[in-house]
C-alpha cells in the first residue's frame, strides 16, 4: 500500500517496482560511506599514533645522547 506521498499522476505499479530498489541502493550507499568514513578515522588515528611514537623515540634518543655527553664532560 502506498503512503499517499506521490501525486495521483504517478502509477502505483511504478512506485512498487522502483521504490524498493532505490531504497536498497540508498541504504547500500549510506552503509558504504559509513564504513569508508570509519576506516578513514581508524587509519588517521593509527597514523597519528605512529607519528607520536616516532617523536617519542626521537626525544628519548636525544635525551640519552645528551646524558652520555654530559657524563663524558663531567668526568674530565
Amino acid at each position: 500500500e502506498a503512503l499517499e506521498c506521490w501525486p495521483d499522476s504517478v502509477q502505483k505499479r511504478i512506485i512498487e517496482s522502483k521504490f524498493p530498489n532505490s531504497l536498497l541502493i540508498s541504504h547500500t550507499y549510506n552503509a558504504y560511506t559509513l564504513v569508508r568514513d570509519e576506516l578513514e578515522k581508524i587509519q588517521s588515528v593509527k597514523r597519528r599514533q605512529a607519528e607520536e611514537k616516532v617523536t617519542q623515540r626521537r626525544v628519548v634518543t636525544r635525551a640519552k645522547t645528551k646524558g652520555k655527553g654530559k657524563a663524558i664532560f663531567d668526568s674530565m
